[in-house]
């Protein structure tokens, strides 16, 4: 799973434009926190479960 999709954007020349990097960047920096966050309480949640 690729959290960074800078390469492409520069391919695409989408990098001229600033807020659309920004954007970008936000929504995957979002992303990527949500699925981690998500991740982390799973295994805790198992870990926990599991443990009693």
């Amino acid at each position: 799973m690729k959290l960074l999709y800078f390469d492409e954007i520069r391919s695409k020349g989408l990098m001229n434009d600033p807020n659309y990097f920004a954007m970008t960047q936000i929504i995957t920096l979002v992303l990527a926190y949500k699925y981690v966050h998500n991740y982390v309480f799973k295994v805790l949640d198992v870990a926990f479960c599991y443990g009693h």
